[in-house]
């Protein structure tokens, strides 16, 4: 949990100038490489099917490094992580699957990101799901949901070592805030 101004987090001119608590979050700062690692979380219900959902603000937007948010075993990883352009990739199975075009370099916007993964979808474009505050993402400048092979296992939250605001070896970990982080074992969510 982290209390917060909401002059540091405002995306609005709400005029608020409060602090406030916003619950069930965790502040992390790059330069104490601060990050939530597990061995396990446990053995998966489903290697195909998983739900990752989070709310994220950035801190610290021109990194030298590409910092991530999460990132599952060390080979073969299922990865989420910034370029250092903003852009967002989302990799698994050692392929980058997904980068999208937008760019996330406002540190003042809280975001959120819903990612469904269902490698049973016999189209490729619905193995891989991403939205972004609601609203499907449909723009990206990679696109290599065609290459997981139908029915393939997922590294994402499975029976593997995880970190959350990092990654598994040094380096890269993310400044900023992470909030409401449900990761969902052979559930598919919905919008």
């Amino acid at each position: 949990m982290s209390a917060v101004n909401s002059d540091s987090v405002r995306a609005g001119a709400s005029g608020v100038t409060a602090l406030f608590t916003i619950e069930q979050s965790c502040l992390f700062n790059d330069d104490d490489g601060a990050k939530l690692t597990a061995s396990s979380f446990g053995t998966p219900t489903s290697t195909k099917i998983k739900s990752c959902s989070f709310w994220f603000k950035r801190s610290l937007v021109d990194d030298s490094e590409n910092p991530y948010l999460f990132h599952w075993d060390t080979s073969a990883s299922g990865q989420m992580y910034f370029e250092t352009t903003g852009k967002l990739i989302i990799s698994d199975q050692n392929v980058d699957v997904l980068k999208t075009n937008r760019v996330f370099r406002d540190p003042t916007a809280w975001t959120h990101l819903l990612l469904l993964i269902d490698t049973g979808q016999g189209v490729a474009a619905n193995r891989y799901k991403l939205f972004i505050n609601g609203i499907s993402e449909t723009s990206f400048a990679t696109d290599n949901r065609a290459s997981i092979s139908q029915d393939s296992t997922t590294k994402w939250c499975g029976d593997v070592s995880s970190v959350i605001a990092g990654r598994a070896t040094s380096g890269a970990t993310f400044d900023g805030y992470l909030a409401e982080i449900v990761l969902l074992d052979g559930t598919v969510g919905t919008v």
